[in-house]
């Protein structure tokens, strides 16, 4: 399976970001954020009109 591109990438770590920002963790929040950066980062997946065929497992790193 190949990486992301890098405007894929800048794609799913801007959507992180904006969604995030300097929020503190929340465990009652983070499935909201998890839902609204999905959501977010494959309408703008979608909009490069790549052909994607796969949507990965995605490793989140948490540190406080």
């Amino acid at each position: 399976m190949a990486a992301p591109d890098d405007e894929e990438e800048k794609i799913i770590r801007d959507n992180i970001e904006l969604c995030l920002g300097g929020n503190t963790y929340s465990h009652t929040r983070a499935p909201v954020w998890i839902t609204v950066i999905t959501e977010k980062t494959l309408a703008r997946l979608n909009k490069l009109n790549k052909p994607f065929k796969y949507i990965g497992l995605t490793k989140c790193t948490c540190t406080f």
